[in-house]
């Protein structure tokens, strides 16, 4: 399963923290900064319907030039995409219709399962998206909405969780199944 962040490019205010979101799904452990990304795969697996599910996460640039040829890759290989942006950052959050259009129009004939992802809830105080806001921006797309903090690590499994779920939800009733159980939040099956 093939698992894609995607987020506005950098600003004046910085990145909306994608590579931090997945450290911390993750539980990787990052001392000093890091490079910004160009694009980095992270494997990992999850325990779905009693089977081991390999994961491949994607996480794509931030630098504008690089999003600019990378985009119809990464959305065309995704089987589920967690669109991220900071919540202190509106124009992050400005940007997220185009990157969702380009996303419909390379997936026309495939539709992926969305997840809508406001990070940097540490940051309330200089909040500059209101919950309200993106609540209604998930709806308008029929997806979900997290709101998380990577920095303090909260928050940040039920995004991805879900996102696996719903992709293999939609895999199985793409090949005429009818899934069962899935994983929870906490790692359990249910």
């Amino acid at each position: 399963m093939f698992i894609v962040l995607l987020g506005a490019p950098g600003s004046g205010k910085g990145t909306v923290g994608k590579t931090s979101l997945i450290y911390s799904y993750l539980n990787v452990e990052v001392e000093g900064g890091y490079d910004a990304t160009i694009e980095d795969k992270y494997e990992t697996s999850e325990v779905i319907n009693g089977q081991a599910v390999p994961i491949i996460i994607m996480d794509t640039a931030g630098e504008e030039d690089y999003q600019a040829s990378l985009l119809d890759s990464w959305v065309n290989f995704a089987d589920g995409i967690i669109l991220v942006f900071a919540i202190n950052n509106r124009e992050s959050f400005d940007l997220l219709p185009e990157l969702h259009n380009k996303i419909l129009e390379y997936k026309r004939h495939a539709p992926t399962p969305l997840i809508l992802v406001g990070n940097k809830s540490d940051c309330e105080g200089e909040r500059e998206v209101t919950k309200r806001e993106a609540q209604s921006l998930a709806k308008n797309w029929g997806c979900e909405y997290f709101e998380t903090s990577a920095l303090m690590k909260i928050n940040c499994n039920p995004p991805f969780i879900t996102c696996i779920n719903n992709t293999v939800d939609y895999l199985i009733r793409r090949q005429g199944g009818n899934p069962k159980k899935r994983r929870n939040e906490d790692g359990d099956n249910s």
